[in-house]
């Protein structure tokens, strides 16, 4: 992973310039293996890394879920939101905040409905929520990521006619 520039350049519009940003992070593991324990340190050394690499922003720590059913972390990360705790949250993609479409744009909107919103950054669509013009965007593709990861690990076969000159 790299550091992007252009990424933090984008979220920096969002918000005043001489006002300190609070970041958090939150992802949801994807798998139950024992590789996953260095790839879970190292994408915590990664978003570390480049918040405090960022000259006005704070690192406000990681919400990390140990599966797909499992939401505590995202609940505690939604309370602290509202709680005044962080001013945005950067997430992998939109595959990785919520499986659930209707949860996923409620979780989005009532965000961004606080007295100081919160803002989400879904890294792999370049998707800022404290932009007004994504909503519609977000919609889309969050149902396009609900329906990818329903269709993965299922067996996509093709079955084809059997040819006529083998009868």
């Amino acid at each position: 992973m790299t550091y992007d520039e252009n990424t933090a350049s984008k979220i920096n519009e969002y918000f005043q310039a001489d006002k300190s940003i609070r970041v958090a992070v939150y992802y949801r593991k994807n798998r139950k293996h024992t590789e996953q324990i260095s790839s879970d340190c190292l994408k915590e050394k990664y978003y570390r890394e480049f918040i405090e690499k960022q000259p006005n922003w704070i690192y406000s720590g990681i919400y990390i879920d140990e599966s797909v059913k499992s939401q505590v972390q995202f609940n505690a990360m939604i309370a602290d939101a509202k709680a005044g705790k962080f001013d945005l949250v950067i997430i992998k993609s939109i595959s990785r905040f919520n499986r659930n479409f209707s949860d996923c744009i409620s979780a989005v909107r009532d965000l961004l409905r606080l007295k100081k919103p919160v803002g989400i950054y879904f890294e792999g669509e370049g998707l800022c929520t404290l932009n007004p013009q994504t909503d519609m965007l977000l919609s889309y593709l969050s149902i396009m990521a609900i329906a990818e990861s329903e269709n993965k690990g299922k067996r996509i076969g093709c079955v084809f006619p059997k040819p006529f000159f083998l009868d």
